[in-house]
């Protein structure tokens, strides 16, 4: 069975390496990984998918949360430069 894309994207995002230090910057792959797996995905809201991948041992609940915060910023972000567009 071939592999969905979204789920390539997604274990594209589990292997990216994030800093032990909380107060340090995540890595740009981190950004890159988040917006490929909501492209992939084609929906903004992956928790569901991210919540898979800690059920099945792909990442920690720490992480996990890391990419939603991510995913969200960058959703926020998005509109935010939209809405700017818009006036």
């Amino acid at each position: 069975m071939a592999m969905r894309t979204w789920e390539a994207a997604l274990e594209r995002l589990c292997a990216v390496q994030l800093p032990e230090d909380e107060s340090a910057e995540p890595p740009d792959d981190l950004f890159d990984a988040v917006d490929g797996l909501i492209d992939a995905y084609g929906a903004d809201d992956i928790a569901e998918i991210v919540a898979q991948a800690v059920d099945s041992g792909r990442t920690t609940v720490g992480h996990a949360t890391t990419f939603l915060n991510v995913a969200a910023w960058s959703h926020l972000s998005g509109r935010a430069i939209g809405a700017g567009l818009g006036r």
